[in-house]
């Protein structure tokens, strides 16, 4: 996977993490504003000023936090606990248990089916298709 592949499903992580309506949507509106730093992995808002004195680009989450206020629109509904950036969700919606949620784990493996097929493996599933 090339660099720009990854850093664009970092980003839709994200924003599916903290209920992005339509991931789509979000990430045209979102993505021109940031950059990737390949060495941090991270990414960071390169048009905003952040409050932070001494730190004139802001984190991903707080640029997340302010755009979520800002447009609000872009986002709503039942999302998973947002996290740092690619982070499965907390809990795992496949795990037997307490945890499983057949509707949350199919909204996963729509919006990321990687992660959605890690944590099945990890509750004993397979959803690769070979």
């Amino acid at each position: 996977m090339n660099l720009e592949a990854y850093a664009r499903k970092l980003l839709r992580a994200e924003l599916a993490a903290r209920g992005a309506r339509d991931i789509d949507a979000a990430e045209a509106a979102i993505a021109p504003r940031l950059r990737f730093d390949p060495e941090t992995g991270d990414h960071v808002a390169i048009d905003l000023i952040s409050s932070k004195p001494g730190h004139p680009n802001m984190e991903l989450s707080e640029f997340l936090a302010v755009t979520m206020k800002s447009n609000p629109e872009l986002f709503g509904g039942q999302s998973v606990p947002p996290g740092k950036v690619g982070q499965p969700p907390t809990r795992n919606p496949f795990k037997k248990g307490m945890d499983f949620n057949m509707t949350l784990a199919m909204k996963l493996y729509r919006e990321d089916p990687a992660t959605a097929i890690e944590l099945a493996r990890d509750a004993g599933f397979d959803l690769e298709v070979k």
